[in-house]
């Protein structure tokens, strides 16, 4: 079954909300914390699709991905360099 999307300029909360309902009917989900996850991923890719970098860039930083981001190309480029 196909899973929900937001639609248009719909708010986060009222998406997940609308969204951990549709899936909670069709019993998707192990628990309601994994529907919520799930919910809350749909809504990101979604938004993501329609930012300019910019926004993406802010919204990493809010997120703290982009930290994550940076060291794990740093780590990769040590494992790189590493003589076998």
């Amino acid at each position: 079954m196909p899973l929900p999307s937001p639609s248009g300029k719909e708010e986060r909360s009222k998406f997940v909300s609308r969204c951990v309902s549709q899936l909670a009917r069709k019993g998707e989900g192990k628990d309601a914390a994994q529907r919520v996850a799930i919910c809350n991923s749909r809504f990101k890719k979604s938004k993501a699709a329609q930012l300019t970098p910019e926004e993406i860039k802010a919204m990493n930083l809010i997120m703290g991905t982009e930290e994550a981001d940076k060291k794990k190309k740093k780590k990769k480029k040590k494992d790189d360099g590493v003589a076998y």
